[in-house]
């Protein structure tokens, strides 16, 4: 193959005309031969390949099934191979009813992995039960078959956990009931089998969760302590659905009938604030435990701050706390209370709503805190700040406040920090005082052991400052402690950032940067109220924590 006079025309939008077209087809007559030429020779060389191919399977299937016979899994002890069958169960949660993962999955492997399974009770001491329920939304058709299903595997699985102690969580999505059920349809339902059921298992309760209608909870009020040896953690939520015609639940659980939580173990104790009611009628030994969570809306919530106080006042062995304060009560919090001392707290995350979070925060000492999240009025949070020298993980979503607070709330980070996630929650667009440069020119001072930094929404940082931040984390050691970078803009990109810190992340900095986009849209437009009358800036909402 050797050039022509139509080579410089290769690889352009040139039309041949009827001569060239005659000349093009002679230069390649010949190449088209070879080409046909080895393309027979593959064809044959390739039915060769595939006989030899054919004659492997013979000797493949034969070694192989020989060679499983040597498999050291086949050789494992039953008692090493159930260690591996429960290092197989999830960790951060219970097991659930499905033939994907362990324990059922363990089971159709093989006939003797099977038996060893069904042989160990400690793989079916953990459970979480999807209760079918009907609601104005879907759920099952036949609640009732399907009810009966859940209940008879419930009954199986449970029955294989020999005497092992429990951990259940059974979640309802509530009851309702449309307006052409009867009223023989609503009595029925009024009886829990689930939690009947799970009531027969109560001697070996060590963790429970229950998310379920104000009648069914209800029902583990004839529990005793006695009846309950074991319990160590209980969270009780309250999920009351219903139609508009089915009574309202009362305001509140009758929590001093619930005497199951007199028992000694309980380390854990977990509740929605909405019915949370007074910690004082609550037969809980406070001193014991070392968590605490009352959580839900803080629109809805109804632990007050005094109240707040007073359930922290009891609790002096707490590691971690979870609060959802509802301050725009009458009963404020008393002006000369007592500072709240625990001594061995490790993680609090506070939501507080309707007055800053000194309000609560400078009534408690934690010198042990490690993890600290916030959200509301940051005001007053430095003071606090000030007292926790082994911080490690904060994250604060400001609702209100002055952008002051945040930066002196900055200032006296202890040098341990490891992770920060930064979020301004508020509504205004753009914000009244946003995240900007200020922020990370505090932190690269403050922060040397810093792993992790997330910042946003419309955050106002420049490309140029985060684009320096990075430079001078990254070069401040042979060993760089930072790892990632999260940053949500509330403007679009000026320039990319990424391509020039590619040394970076190619070397294992994680850098996720998201960008809002430009629009001349105003309250006015016609566009407004539709998705894309909105810059991205306005309808973004960060993922901060909830509980």
């Amino acid at each position: 193959m050797v050039d022509s006079s139509f080579t410089q025309f290769l690889g352009t939008n040139y039309a041949a005309t009827d001569h060239e077209i005659l000349e093009i087809e002679k230069l390649i007559a010949e190449p088209t031969r070879q080409l046909c030429s080895i393309e027979a020779e593959i064809t044959d060389l390739q039915k060769a390949i595939d006989k030899l191919e054919e004659k492997l399977l013979p000797p493949y299937a034969y070694v192989d099934g020989y060679k499983a016979l040597t498999s050291p899994i086949r050789r494992m002890p039953p008692d090493v191979l159930s260690e591996i069958f429960i290092a197989c169960l999830p960790a951060h949660r219970n097991c659930i009813m499905s033939a994907s993962e362990a324990p059922v999955l363990l089971g159709r492997i093989c006939s003797s992995w099977r038996a060893l399974s069904l042989a160990t009770p400690r793989l079916w001491a953990s459970l979480h039960i999807v209760e079918p329920t009907r609601t104005p939304y879907g759920g099952f058709p036949d609640v009732a078959a399907k009810r009966a299903q859940r209940l008879e595997t419930m009954r199986t699985w449970l029955g294989r956990s020999g005497q092992c102690p429990l951990s259940i969580s059974v979640h309802s999505g509530g009851s309702y009931h449309s307006p052409v059920d009867s009223p023989a349809t609503e009595s029925a339902e009024e009886d829990d089998p689930i939690i009947e059921q799970l009531i027969l298992f109560a001697s070996r309760w060590q963790r429970v969760c229950f998310v379920h209608p104000f009648r069914t909870i209800q029902a583990l009020a004839h529990l005793k302590g006695e009846d309950v040896p074991l319990l160590d953690k209980i969270e009780v939520v309250l999920n009351d659905g219903g139609s508009p015609e089915s009574p309202a639940a009362p305001s509140s659980l009758r929590w001093p009938y619930f005497e199951l939580l007199e028992c000694p173990l309980i380390t854990s104790f977990s509740t929605n604030g909405r019915h949370f009611g007074n910690p004082d009628a609550i037969p809980l030994r406070w001193g014991h435990l070392e968590e605490v969570s009352i959580g839900g809306s803080a629109y809805q919530s109804a632990l007050e701050g005094s109240q707040a106080l007073q359930l922290l006042s009891q609790c002096n062995r707490l590691r971690t706390c979870k609060l959802v304060v509802n301050m725009m009560v009458m009963h404020p919090i008393p002006i000369g209370h007592a500072l709240v001392e625990l001594p061995l707290l490790r993680t609090l995350q506070l939501n507080l709503l309707g007055r800053p979070l000194s309000a609560l925060l400078d009534r408690v000492s934690a010198p042990e805190l490690r993890t600290l999240v916030l959200r509301g009025d940051g005001e007053g949070i430095p003071s606090f700040l000030s007292s926790c020298s082994r911080l490690e993980h904060l994250a604060i979503g400001i609702c209100d406040g002055e952008a002051s607070d945040l930066s002196d709330s900055l200032r006296i980070l202890p040098p341990t920090m490891l992770h920060i996630s930064l979020h301004d929650t508020r509504y205004h667009s753009p914000p009244a005082k946003p995240l900007d440069d200020s922020i990370l020119a505090i932190l690269a001072q403050n922060c040397p052991a810093l792993e992790t930094l997330e910042i946003g929404p419309n955050s106002n940082i420049s490309d140029a400052a985060l684009e320096q931040f990075v430079i001078q984390r990254m070069a401040m050691s042979e060993a760089p402690s930072l790892q990632r970078v999260g940053v949500v803009f509330g403007r679009p990109m000026k320039y990319a950032i990424k391509p020039r810190l590619k040394q970076f992340t190619e070397s294992g900095l994680e850098l996720d940067l998201s960008y809002g986009e430009e629009s001349d849209l105003d309250d006015w437009s016609p566009l407004y109220g539709l998705d894309d009358g909105l810059p991205r800036s306005r309808t973004m909402w960060w993922s901060f924590p909830v509980w």
